[in-house]
């Protein structure tokens, strides 16, 4: 990867103009174009979240794993586990944490808890989080995993 600076006199003082080239749009650039859009924004710590009975401040860091139930979506923390009526595609924009990666169609879990992974059935893997909690990892989001974890 190449980076460098270039001075443009045109733009105002506040201004930033990125570009970024390549040869073509691969799924590194696309999230390189993501992380750009994101860069600078404020991401609340602390996310509101809308139980049957109550409102939850729940702090990001503390969420383990959120995962689809039967007519909702299971929230796993360090603190409870709680129901929320809301789909994974919806808490997945409202929660845009660079921490967070979606391993299923069902299920996206926090790296931070990430403790290990295992072979599973069929070419699959399942992750060991903290607090002992598993999920399984399925194929088609197994290559974003293991290259959010450097591997």
């Amino acid at each position: 990867m190449k980076i460098e600076f270039q001075k443009n006199l045109q733009l105002a003082d506040d201004e930033i103009s990125i570009v970024v080239q390549a040869a073509k749009k691969t799924l590194e650039v696309s999230h390189l174009i993501d992380y750009l859009a994101k860069f600078g924004q404020n991401h609340a710590d602390i996310l509101p979240i809308k139980s049957d009975d109550r409102i939850l401040m729940v702090r990001a860091a503390t969420i383990i794993k959120v995962e689809v139930g039967r007519n909702s979506l299971m929230v796993y923390s360090t603190q409870d586990n709680f129901s929320v009526n809301e789909r994974l595609y919806k808490f997945k924009e409202r929660f845009d944490q660079d921490n967070f990666i979606q391993i299923s169609k069902s299920t996206m879990i926090n790296i931070d808890h990430l403790l290990s992974l295992e072979d599973s059935f069929s070419g699959t893997m399942t992750a060991i989080l903290t607090g002992q909690i598993k999920a399984n990892v399925s194929r088609k989001y197994l290559a974003d995993l293991a290259k959010r974890l450097g591997l």
